[in-house]
């Protein structure tokens, strides 16, 4: 390391070439504080998830924990489910706890605007079963104790259940099915109707009138006898000679 580097506020350089770090700083180039202010969160070190190294918080590997300060768990959703009816019956006065089990809930409650916006801390949103409503609100530790920041106002917007979308979609396929069956009966129909005139026209055209029927038979029929016929010629030539 060259001292050259090490800022008046860390250490100085030594005659050996080294640096001689002040109070509160450490490491071969004074760049390591050894306080632990950065390191702080609900007056514990780290959210007791970790160590505070050089002003850093490192957190345990098999914890879960993570973030600036060890407190982001993401896989700790148990936390969200436990504290869920608790929230329900002290915040809202709803949910499946009764008034015994409600006055059990030892957490500390805190409402808040907009729950979302509580960025330091852990979020959590469920539905409300009674009002089909979501909630919001936020956890962390404080002096050993669960703070949860409830979001005072519901987010009302009617979310659909399973069992309602399962009735819309098959409703739908069922509406779908029966405007399809109405477009081809209509079809049907106009296709039945054109074929139809159709052969009206056709067996109009096909009626044959009496004079050039030929299967009409008149009641007489004259006949001319080629003999007679020539007897009358040789009676005028002899009645010439």
């Amino acid at each position: 390391y060259i001292c050259m580097y090490v800022g008046p506020d860390h250490g100085v350089c030594g005659c050996d070439k080294r640096c001689k770090c002040r109070e509160d700083w450490t490491g071969d180039d004074c760049s390591c504080t050894t306080k632990n202010d950065s390191c702080l969160v609900n007056n514990t070190i780290c959210n007791n998830q970790g160590v505070c190294e050089c002003g850093r918080c490192k957190c345990n590997k098999d914890s879960g924990y993570l973030g600036p300060t060890c407190e982001d768990c993401p896989t700790c959703e148990h936390r969200c489910g436990a504290t869920k009816d608790c929230v329900l019956c002290k915040t809202f006065q709803s949910g499946p706890l009764t008034k015994e089990q409600c006055d059990r809930c030892q957490y500390r409650f805190e409402t808040i605007d907009d729950a979302r916006k509580d960025l330091n801390y852990r979020l959590c949103q469920f539905d409300d079963e009674q009002d089909q409503c979501r909630f919001f609100y936020t956890y962390h530790t404080e002096n050993d104790q669960l703070v949860l920041r409830v979001q005072e106002k519901k987010n009302c917007r009617r979310i659909l259940s399973v069992r309602l979308t399962i009735i819309i979609i098959v409703s739908s396929i069922l509406a779908f099915g029966l405007f399809c069956l109405m477009i081809w009966r209509m079809l049907a129909t106009l296709h039945d109707r054109r074929e139809f005139a159709k052969f009206e026209q056709e067996r109009e055209k096909a009626k044959w009138e009496t004079d050039v029927n030929p299967l009409y038979r008149q009641a007489t029929v004259k006949y001319q006898n080629p003999t007679y016929r020539g007897y009358k010629v040789a009676a005028a030539l002899d009645s010439n000679h």
